[in-house]
């Protein structure tokens, strides 16, 4: 997530990007601090430019989604040897 978040970051010149990316990659092993962080990030951002802040978040969520719902499955599956939706299920019943 780091990695990808960095490379956005750097895209939509971010300040102090590689700070928010550190935090948000360190936080982002326990579960649901990654999503506290980028709103986080993004309200600091904000106080710089709104517009700058709402692209921080819009694009850091959707990045953080796609991670969540499409490659940790597929990782997942592969270790457990489950197909993806198998291991996305138990995901799925376990948050609601």
């Amino acid at each position: 997530m780091a990695t990808t978040l960095s490379i956005a970051f750097f895209l939509l010149r971010i300040p102090y990007w590689l700070v928010f990316v550190t935090c948000i990659g360190i936080l982002a092993l326990i579960p649901f601090r990654d999503t506290i962080s980028i709103f986080i990030a993004a309200i600091i951002v904000s106080f710089k430019s709104i517009i700058l802040g709402g692209e921080l978040m819009i694009v850091s969520l959707i990045i953080d989604q796609v991670i969540d719902n499409a490659v940790t499955p597929r990782i997942l599956g592969n270790l457990i040897g489950l197909i993806q939706f198998g291991s996305c299920l138990p995901c799925l019943l376990a948050r609601s």
